[in-house]
């Protein structure tokens, strides 16, 4: 589970909970197969005259493969209470930013609560979303010189969302309306 884990996250760039959701469908197929073999290796067992060796390979299997079922069960009730980073495999799941919407419209805050971001990206405490994969690096010398021409250059701007562009508009504007009509009903209290 650690090689399967470890090599999603750190090699192919997936996100924590996606990675722990292939680790659940991963274990959910293969421990019954295991403990299949298992029990198949205990039938033999009794088969060859109750040997010894053929009862421990058939025991040793079961014993994995209830194993990896309980390892699934807590991963997966982690994953839904959303304290997947307590989990000692996981611990990259912890989201120091938290990323919200309040009547001021989207802010981040340190994340005090015990909660993760299931949309984190995999490494990332600026609570973003994107997650890179660290086979770039291997090609980092392909993209330098297309660093060196961004830099000399003026970056070019992704394309905004229309909707989220109007959003953002809207609650600005609604944030200054609010400071505005506050500064004026500060200002009549004054005059009075």
């Amino acid at each position: 589970s650690k090689l399967l884990v470890c090599s999603l996250m750190y090699c192919c760039g997936v996100k924590p909970y996606t990675a722990a959701k292939v680790l659940i469908c991963c274990a959910c197929i293969f421990a019954p197969l295991l403990i299949g073999y298992g029990l198949y290796g205990i039938y033999q067992g009794f088969q060859g005259g109750l040997n010894q060796l053929g009862l421990f390979t058939g025991l040793l299997p079961i014993f994995l493969g209830l194993m990896s079922l309980q390892e699934a069960y807590t991963i997966n009730k982690m994953r839904k209470a959303e304290i997947l980073s307590q989990h000692p495999l996981f611990v990259v799941a912890r989201t120091d930013v938290s990323r919200r919407r309040d009547w001021a419209g989207q802010i981040a805050t340190l994340n005090t609560g015990g909660r993760d971001d299931p949309n984190q990206g995999f490494g990332n405490n600026s609570g973003d979303t994107e997650s890179t994969c660290c086979f770039s690096s291997c090609f980092r010398s392909c993209r330098r010189g297309d660093a060196l021409e961004l830099s000399q250059h003026e970056a070019p701007m992704a394309p905004a969302d229309p909707a989220q562009a109007a959003k953002a508009r809207e609650d600005r504007q609604a944030f200054l309306d609010r400071v505005e009509q506050q500064r004026q009903q500060q200002q009549a209290g004054v005059r009075r």
